[in-house]
């Protein structure tokens, strides 16, 4: 299996996929408003296919790059089946969605502050057991 988790070292620039690479064709990248080093990549259903990073998040997945089924098959509260991804046990200060795929949520360590928005990238929770591979995640 292709990995997970990619980094180049050239570019600066990590990228985690939710589904196999290029199995889906891109329809369009879009900012992750409130994060400035997010790309975000959907689906022509709008599905969220991965995510790229710059910065610091990307060196922070650098660490992990490689590897695969970098999530875990977790139950909220509910008893609702999520997939979870955290690169540290920080404690989560902001949690953010696109508003597009409000069933995808992004966790920083930091708060979200005025004109700077969150740079701390700590983990993703996927809510959608619909479209994602539980077997590309998790690997189970």
């Amino acid at each position: 299996m292709e990995s997970q988790v990619k980094y180049s070292a050239e570019v600066g620039r990590g990228y985690i996929y939710f589904d196999v690479p290029l199995k889906n064709r891109i329809r369009c990248t879009e900012d992750l408003e409130e994060a400035h080093d997010f790309l975000i990549d959907f689906d022509k259903k709008w599905n969220m296919i991965g995510i790229e990073l710059a910065g610091e998040p990307a060196k922070r997945i650098s660490k992990i790059a490689g590897q695969s089924h970098v999530f875990q098959k977790k139950l909220n509260t509910d008893g609702q089946i999520y997939y979870a991804f955290r690169l540290s046990n920080e404690k989560i200060r902001t949690t953010i969605s696109h508003s597009k795929a409000k069933n995808v949520h992004f966790h920083f360590a930091d708060p979200c502050q005025d004109y700077i928005g969150v740079r701390d990238f700590i983990g993703i929770d996927i809510f959608d057991n619909s479209f994602y591979s539980e077997q590309y995640l998790v690997g189970d």
